[in-house]
């Protein structure tokens, strides 16, 4: 069975037309809310970098999935919080971590790297904060729906 997502139209002529930067996240190594015990993550990490085209990867190794880039004025950065995530069931202190020591301390550096020389900065992340926890805002929006969902 095919994906649903890439069998649809409206994906199809999205991903012909439009730049698309790829975000690694938990379903690229693992199963969902996988974090940095996967022992898949190397390979597929591997499979990311010679088949998924990218910006230069900010880490060697096995460091995070995390990438910057600039077009015009606009800054992105990428970043992985999957690979060096501490499990979820790990208690909450400072240690606790969905980036990393390592990825923590580069997006902090690009962030201020950035302020001020570019107008607008924008963090992609592949973990959306939004609504309440537990919740799930959109519902079950289907793939073979379009548009602005409210």
């Amino acid at each position: 069975m095919g994906s649903p997502v890439l069998a649809s139209p409206q994906q199809a002529e999205l991903f012909r037309n439009v730049s698309i930067a790829y975000i690694w996240d938990d379903h690229d190594f693992g199963g969902n809310g996988s974090d940095e015990r996967a022992k898949s993550e190397k390979a597929a990490r591997q499979t990311y970098l010679d088949y998924v085209p990218h910006y230069p990867m900010v880490f060697d190794g096995e460091g995070p999935i995390s990438q910057s880039f600039s077009v015009g004025r606009v800054k992105f950065v990428l970043t992985d919080l999957r690979s060096h995530r501490r499990p979820s069931g790990d208690p909450d202190t400072a240690r606790k971590s969905m980036l990393g020591r390592e990825q923590k301390e580069w997006l902090k550096r690009e962030l201020l790297e950035a302020n001020g020389k570019y107008p607008l900065i924008v963090w992609v992340s592949p973990v959306p904060w939004i609504g309440k926890k537990g919740a799930n805002v959109y519902g079950d929006v289907r793939s073979d729906e379009f548009g602005y969902f409210h």
